[in-house]
């Protein structure tokens, strides 16, 4: 997993000046061995994270414009296929006295249904024509799909140096980051989320990444995703100690997508709203619900009208079939800008605990699927005991 490639360079420092003026950002990667599954894994996405770029002057900004997406079945294939691998058995180890030591859990991907992906995907892909460039490096978003009901999207972009592009490690799994270097590039959004590799297409000078988002909680915010293409820098007059010491990043180029220009994906909504499935991912309002707001959902199966399931997460079983999860507090807690996030076989949300009621009534949780989900033949949602049988 992460162990695959340094951590210790993963990460670089931001000036304070552009923290202070930057919502949220979620370009993190955690060590996923020595995990705990039952523990809570909370990353705070605040404004003072470590690793935002800083805006400079003569920074680049594009903003892509909109055409409709004509050749889908890469992306598709590489968000939804079996891109990184078929299926995983997980890792889980235990301690000489009998306690849980490591858990990876297991996860399982599947071919793209085509026929599926042509009626519920593809007329909603755009795609996003603009590109920046800078010291040799091209940033081009190549396509863009966000389901507005659930507020999460697929991102599909390049990278391309005729150079060479490097400085970057990917997991076993396809899992992708860039090093903390001075002298390499970064790129990364301002939305939370999860960027893999797409291996079929990437070659040693354009690399294609997939980019799994889920929209920032930000009052009265613009539905824009800006993508930036930085410059590492040595910074040795930094103060941080982390992960990534002595390395900032400077912004030298911007793009602006549309996170709506595609229209809206078919979805269905649940239980007054409380529960939203699309064809890429459901939202889950769990206060509402009724469930513990200090605990989370531990087991989430979509089950078909054949009998067949998906099963999406199950934390007893050590199963986790989702690409990325977010948390989201209520309205009262959105002035600090929290959020808590998960990815792709790193186990359960961490609980809203410590909140106050009006945060509480409103979390909920958006989990991405790695799958395309044929929400016509649905027959049951199982949140934990809780049954929702679609009419």
């Amino acid at each position: 997993m992460l162990g695959t490639y340094n951590l210790k360079r993963a990460f670089g420092e931001a000036d304070k000046s552009f923290k202070n003026n930057v919502y949220h950002t979620l370009t993190e990667l955690k060590k996923l061995e020595g995990r705990k599954p039952m523990k809570r894994k909370s990353l705070l996405l605040l404004a003072t994270v470590s690793i935002l770029c800083l805006l400079t002057t003569g920074t680049a900004l594009a903003v892509v414009s909109f055409t409709v997406y004509e050749n889908p079945a890469a992306m598709l294939r590489a968000f939804f296929g079996e891109n990184g691998g078929t299926h995983s058995d997980g890792v889980v180890e235990y301690s000489v006295d009998g306690q849980l030591a490591v858990s990876l859990p297991g996860w399982n991907r599947v071919p793209v249904d085509e026929t599926l992906a042509e009626a519920l995907i593809t007329p909603y892909i755009s795609a996003e024509t603009g590109s920046v460039s800078w010291g040799g490096y091209t940033l081009t978003v190549e396509a863009n799909l966000y389901d507005p009901l659930t507020e999460s999207g697929l991102l599909y972009y390049t990278v391309e140096n005729p150079e060479g592009v490097g400085g970057y490690g990917v997991e076993a799994n396809g899992m992708f980051g860039w090093y903390a270097e001075a002298g390499q590039i970064r790129v990364y959004s301002d939305q939370a989320g999860e960027t893999y590799m797409d291996a079929a297409m990437s070659t040693g000078t354009k690399v294609y990444l997939c980019e799994y988002y889920i929209r920032a909680d930000i009052p009265d915010a613009m539905p824009v995703l800006n993508l930036f293409l930085c410059e590492q820098a040595a910074d040795p007059e930094s103060a941080y100690t982390g992960a990534g010491q002595g390395v900032k990043s400077e912004i030298r180029g911007t793009l602006s997508v549309g996170m709506e220009n595609g229209g809206a994906i078919p979805t269905l909504s649940l239980r007054g709203g409380h529960v939203r499935v699309s064809p890429i991912s459901i939202r889950i309002h769990e206060a509402e619900l009724g469930f513990d707001t200090a605990s989370y959902i531990h087991r989430i199966v979509l089950r078909y009208e054949d009998g067949s399931e998906y099963i999406l997460l199950d934390s007893h079983a050590f199963i986790d079939n989702r690409m990325y999860a977010l948390g989201q507090y209520g309205q009262s807690a959105q002035s600090g800008s929290i959020s808590e996030s998960t990815r792709a076989g790193q186990g359960d949300l961490p609980g809203p605990q410590g909140m106050d009621a009006n945060a509480l009534l409103g979390y909920r949780t958006t989990h991405i699927f790695n799958r395309i989900v044929d929400i016509n033949r649905l027959s049951e949602i199982v949140l934990d005991e809780m049954v929702i049988a679609l009419d």
